[in-house]
């Protein structure tokens, strides 16, 4: 476990089906972030979709971490192209 900006964050991956998990503690801003983006995501089934597309295409465009967009950061962005042109509400 270590300290990370006001929070701690446990970090654990499952070799056997290679899945990474991270728990964070006390950071308040994060559960606003996945609220957001939870009703988004039950707005329209296809954004979810979208999603999972981008973050795949980002990771296998951009091998190495140091050189491609956060997650967050491109999900945000989507969010945006796709409420300028109507396809999600203004939340």
């Amino acid at each position: 476990m270590r300290s990370i900006k006001s929070g701690y964050l446990l970090a654990m991956k499952d070799v056997v089906n290679n899945i990474e998990i991270e728990i964070t503690v006390n950071k308040t801003i994060e559960l606003y972030n996945s609220a957001l983006l939870y009703t988004y995501a039950m707005s329209d089934f296809r954004f979810y979709q979208l999603v999972i597309l981008m973050k795949k295409w980002n990771k296998q465009r951009f091998p190495d971490a140091s050189t491609r967009l956060n997650s967050y950061s491109l999900v945000l962005m989507l969010i945006t192209v796709l409420t300028k042109f109507k396809h999600l509400p203004k939340l």
